[in-house]
This record gives C-alpha cells, structure tokens and sequence, in this order.
C-alpha cells in the first residue's frame, strides 16, 4: 500500500537555514570587495566601492601589472612557494614517522612523549617570537629562507602528528602482521605499506599546513628583511604600509588575489579527497 507523506518543514529549520544563508554573505563579501576592487581605479573605488567595476580588463591589467612590479609580488610569490614547499615536505615526513611511532608501535616514554605533543599545542605561537629570533641569529640563519622554513616546520609537527595518529589509528594490523610475515622491516613497511594506505591523511594534513604556511608574515617579518627573500604576504604587508598616505586599493588588492587565489584552487582540487580524508580519520575500525 502505497502512502505519500507531506514533508515538514519545521520553523528550527527555516531560522537555521537563514542564519546560514546570511552567515555565508557575511563571510563571502570581504572577498567580493577583494575581487572587484582588484579591477577599479582608485577614484571608481571610491565613489562605487561596491558596484562592478566598469573597465575590469583595462584596470585588471594595470592593477595586476603594477602589484607584480611595484609590490614586488613575482619575488614574493616565488619565495613564498619555496619557504611553504620546503616546510610541506619537512612536515609531512616527519610528522607521519612520529605519528607513525606513536600508533603503531611499543616505544619507550610513549605516554610522556603523547603528553609533550599535546603541551606543545597549547603554547602560543606569538611566545616563541622572541626565542625564535635570537636561536635564528645565533645560528646564522638570519635573513635566509631556511629559518622560516623550519620554524614553520617545527611549529607545525605537534598539530600534523595528532592529526595524522587518526589515521593510522584506521590501519588494520593485519596489513603491517602481513609484511612482517614476508621478511619486511619496520621501515620498509612503514614505506610500502603504510604510506601508500595513508594518502588521504597526507591530503588532510597538508592542506592544514599549507593554509598555516601561506599566509604566515610576523615570524617572516621578524626573521627576513631582505626584501628579495620576503615571502608575498610581507610584500603586501609593506607596499600597503608604503603608501600610507594615498593609499592605491586596485593594486594592493589585485596583490591579495594573487596571493588569494593558489591557495584556493588547492582547496578546491582537493575538497572531497579532504572532506573523505576528515571523514576517514574520524571512524577507527
């Protein structure tokens, strides 16, 4: 017997669905503003801050072409890929073999190393401005991208290694029992059988690394003042600062969807293999 069933849609519902929809506008706008602006002079900015821009190729071209050159945006994209490349890979390998020993394996000291990485967490990142500098300078890596890059790499592991435990947490023993049983060692099976087992953990985590990474500029600032080294958002940061008086808003923001837009192509090429990989490391069987 058939029977249709009228659906219900109760008031929570609606309230919810518009506090959403508005939330979302709220949060949407700051980048609409970024992106027509990129395209408008600074008078159009001015007088019709938030309608389309009239002449978008005409002022695109020369916003976009004056942020590459005057803002130095072509160095500062080139050096921010570097630093932020360098510190992923860092990263990702230490932290899969430190999550790797804590999962998987009978260390010694296991729990007091858990409770190090959990205190880790906890500190402020602003309180090791300071140290950070001084161990920079006393190991003359002042003014050199390899001291962001392993600052970042540092301050990144605790967060990574408790996200990549939850999925190696998913891994049946059976799969690491099988390798043993065909004369493999703990390294080789943490290479070809783990590893390959953990590609949507390594998806997850590098894209919470990168957006760490990307547009990361106080510890940049502190570290490198050569301005041939400076990452893209320290770039920014100072031809804003630069041109405080009249200030140019089409080729300060045509500088931030440059920044703006790799990252968020990243994020759109891998949303569902993260969104799978949060789903994955959330159900241990």
């Amino acid at each position: 017997m058939n029977s249709s069933k009228k659906k219900t849609i109760h008031w929570g519902t609606i309230v919810t669905r518009i506090m959403m929809i508005i939330w979302s506008l709220f949060i949407l706008f700051p980048f609409y503003i970024m992106f027509v602006t990129a395209f408008k002079s600074n008078e159009e900015f001015w007088h019709k801050m938030f309608a389309l821009p009239e002449t978008p190729i005409k002022m695109g071209i020369e916003n976009f072409a004056f942020a590459w050159t005057e803002a130095q945006m072509g160095s500062g994209m080139a050096n921010t890929v570097i630093i932020c490349g360098g510190a992923l890979v860092f990263t990702l390998i230490l932290s899969s073999m430190v999550a790797y020993e804590l999962t998987r394996r009978h260390i010694p000291f296991k729990g007091a190393l858990n409770t190090l990485y959990l205190t880790m967490l906890l500190v402020p990142t602003i309180v090791c401005l300071t140290p950070t500098f001084f161990v920079g300078k006393i190991l003359g890596l002042y003014n050199k991208r390899v001291a962001l890059i392993l600052f970042y790499t540092a301050h990144e592991i605790p967060f990574i290694v408790y996200t990549m435990r939850s999925f190696f947490s998913t891994i049946p023993h059976e799969l690491e029992e099988a390798a043993y049983i065909d004369g493999a060692s703990s390294f080789q099976t943490f290479c070809r059988v783990m590893l390959p087992v953990m590609r949507p953990g390594f998806v997850t985590a590098g894209i919470f690394a990168l957006l760490d990474f990307w547009d990361e500029y106080i510890f940049a600032m502190q570290l490198i003042v050569k301005k041939q080294l400076l990452p893209a958002a320290v770039t920014i940061l100072r031809f804003q600062m630069g041109d405080a008086v009249r200030q140019i808003w089409g080729p300060t923001f045509a500088a931030c969807v440059t920044l703006t837009m790799p990252i968020l192509v990243i994020y759109l090429i891998f949303q569902k293999k993260l969104m799978g990989g949060m789903t994955a490391g959330s159900v241990k069987g």
